[in-house]
């Protein structure tokens, strides 16, 4: 399980965010800049707007609440930044991801939901299957 905050803008730089938060950035990217993918491949046009993912380690999760719960720390500091960002067209969504085959439910308290709407904050969920490993064929196992 991974949780990560995607925060947009259309027009400002987000590296800030990055500090405000204390968060090394996964991914980030400036509106007007040439597209380019993850490992740097030029792509055609520019970014329309500005985009930066930050995301706690998963060694440091317990559940999906507690999840939540040390972002919404983090957050707390650079409340005045966020509302910045959010009051100038910014947008700020948490995403859960978790990979498993297995069935799982998932509940915020509404204490939880409560400090997510007070911080502007979107709240996603991501389920995907964990990648099935295929055996190799070629004899080099």
């Amino acid at each position: 399980m991974g949780i990560s905050l995607y925060v947009t803008h259309p027009t400002w730089g987000l590296s800030e965010a990055a500090e405000a938060l204390s968060l090394q950035p996964f991914r980030v990217w400036t509106a007007g800049q040439p597209r380019q993918t993850p490992t740097g491949r030029p792509l055609p046009g520019i970014y329309d707007q500005s985009y930066i993912c930050l995301r706690l380690q998963p060694s440091s999760l317990l559940d999906v609440e507690h999840g939540v719960h040390l972002f919404l720390e983090h957050l707390r500091p650079a409340r005045r930044f966020l509302n910045g960002l959010t009051g100038s067209g910014g947008n700020l969504a948490l995403n859960v991801f978790i990979s498993s085959d297995e069935r799982h439910a998932l509940e915020l308290n509404w204490q939880v939901l409560q400090e997510l709407a007070t911080f502007r904050v979107s709240f996603g969920v991501e389920w995907v299957p964990p990648v099935q490993r295929v055996p190799r064929t070629d004899g080099d196992a």
